[in-house]
């Protein structure tokens, strides 16, 4: 784990954008209008001419959802390089830790606690990690935080489906075979990541 991102915004994945969103945006192109449609090089689309013209393969745009309460990616993100560009993150929707059913998502890995996650990892490279996360996050910008000292290996994630949750025993979640799962995991041991709950959503 290489850095993580504080205010992020959402980079809609494409399959999401054609097989969500455009449906709706060539009926109405100014729905979804918590998502900016922007350009390749980043600059927001006039909605007014409307998408009815494009295919999911013509398509010719991307879609962006700007920092914020409601950004699906919530407060920050938590970055490692792999070849699945998958990665961890705070999400808007806690209350769906919750939930005995979690088919409720398409990728990557949602926390239950990413500020505490976010503390452990800065406390090895800033003398306060609280106060400087929300320095940053009260600026709602968009900010890299390099993580030098606090360089973390990537976490390993298997496809395990339960968790415990104390005093031995071992709930069971019903999960859709096929469908992302919003399952809340204990990582076992020590370091910054046995502080967090992490939600696989594969």
């Amino acid at each position: 784990m290489d850095h993580m991102v504080i205010n992020p915004s959402w980079y809609v994945p494409r399959s999401i954008v054609v097989g969500e969103y455009l449906p709706l945006l060539r009926s109405n192109p100014y729905s979804v209008g918590h998502i900016d449609v922007v350009t390749a090089s980043g600059q927001v689309v006039n909605r007014a001419h409307g998408f009815s013209q494009y295919s999911a393969r013509s398509f010719p745009f991307n879609m962006r959802q700007r920092p914020g309460p409601k950004n699906a990616l919530g407060s920050v993100k938590f970055m490692f390089p792999n070849r699945y560009n998958i990665y961890l993150h705070d999400t808007p929707t806690q209350h769906l830790f919750s939930q005995p059913v979690r088919t409720y998502s398409h990728g990557c890995i949602r926390l239950d606690d990413p500020h505490d996650f976010a503390y452990a990892l800065l406390a090895k490279q800033v003398d306060n990690p609280e106060s400087y996360f929300h320095g940053i996050l009260n600026t709602r910008r968009e900010t890299r935080v390099n993580l030098g000292a606090a360089r973390a290996r990537a976490p390993d994630l298997p496809h395990r489906l339960h968790a415990g949750e104390g005093a031995g025993e071992l709930p069971s979640r019903r999960l859709q075979p096929g469908r992302g799962d919003l399952a809340r995991a204990g990582q076992r041991g020590g370091g910054p990541a046995g502080r967090s709950k992490l939600s696989l959503r594969r």
